[in-house]
């Protein structure tokens, strides 16, 4: 899709009309002229106002006069401000081939709105009336340009080399991976693929990504894989063996818990002296362990056995670490 977003931009900018070959040399594309050809019929099939003239034995595309300007939608005002407040939200999409474009069409609607308007906008007052929690660490150089490459090896359906840090091993290893697209989560972008090296679809951060390649070779997802299935084991972003949970929650947090969907596959017992029994089906151990630690002694695990012990083993050690303390 980033490479098709170029090729559209460039037809909208251009005054005349452009071959592929054109096309192809001003964008400095990676890719053959075979893949900018086919971004434009998929352009095309996609609805956007293409029309091609033979001039010489060459095709010169370009954008219909009608589309060039954006087509008079009747927004409300308070669409727009709606929309203009929820700006926040995409910041964590910074490095992403959409953020520019999503960032100047805030833009465009402050500047269409009456200047009455403005002080509302910029949500002037000590509190504002919508807020959004999200990440501080923004891509840096490096993973901007590994998200722009994967955006293209993801539309034009190409394996990709690469060097993944293995945050648990603490080691680098060298992969080759078909990316089936990016994830964001809790203020991280991650590469969701087939991992040639594991023979399993994987996550990966993408701040871990080194040195990353475009390969020639293309792939096809299966028929049978589905995004939403994949994830929705998950307790956050990791992946692992499905683990039955159970959990009980003293009186003191059982409404907290009560009050909120942590995870579609939740099961809740309440019990008379205010406790209950939180009960799920997640994929690995480790974000559940983190999570009910968290609780502190609120909560205490009942099953698997083994994440009792883990979190039990952890506890002595935090103890005797701060009993050296004194």
């Amino acid at each position: 899709m980033a490479r098709q977003w170029t090729v559209i931009q460039a037809l909208l900018t251009a005054r005349t009309g452009k071959t592929v070959g054109e096309l192809h040399q001003m964008l400095e594309l990676s890719c053959d002229k075979r893949s900018v050809y086919r971004d434009i019929q998929d352009l095309e099939a996609a609805g956007f106002p293409l029309c091609c003239e033979t001039i010489n034995g060459a095709q010169y595309w370009s954008v219909m006069e009608h589309a060039r300007n954006p087509l008079a939608v009747p927004f409300k005002v308070e669409e727009l401000i709606a929309l203009y407040l929820s700006r926040d939200r995409v910041s964590d999409l910074k490095g992403t081939s959409i953020y520019k474009e999503l960032n100047s069409l805030f833009t465009k609607i402050k500047a269409g709105i009456h200047e009455s308007f403005y002080d509302y906008l910029e949500q002037s007052g000590p509190v504002p009336m919508l807020s959004f929690k999200h990440s501080y660490g923004q891509l840096d150089a490096n993973a901007q340009v590994v998200v722009n490459q994967l955006e293209g090896a993801i539309q034009s359906k190409r394996f990709v080399d690469m060097a993944y840090y293995t945050m648990s091993r603490k080691a680098e290893t060298q992969r080759r991976v078909a990316p089936y697209t990016l994830w964001l989560s809790e203020g991280e972008i991650y590469m969701i693929g087939y991992c040639e090296l594991r023979l399993e679809v994987r996550i990966f951060n993408v701040k871990r990504i080194h040195q990353l390649i475009v390969l020639p070779e293309t792939y096809t997802i299966p028929d049978d894989f589905n995004l939403d299935e994949f994830m929705e084991a998950s307790f956050g972003i990791y992946q692992g063996v499905e683990t039955q949970v159970k959990i009980r929650f003293d009186s003191e947090v059982a409404n907290l818990i009560k009050e909120r969907v942590w995870h579609p596959s939740q099961r809740i017992t309440e019990f008379e002296d205010g406790s209950i029994h939180y009960e799920l089906t997640v994929a690995g151990t480790e974000e559940i362990r983190r999570w009910v630690m968290g609780w502190g002694d609120h909560a205490t695990v009942l099953a698997p056995v083994g994440l009792r012990h883990e979190i039990c083993q952890m506890a002595q050690k935090m103890a005797r670490d701060y009993g050296q303390l004194g």
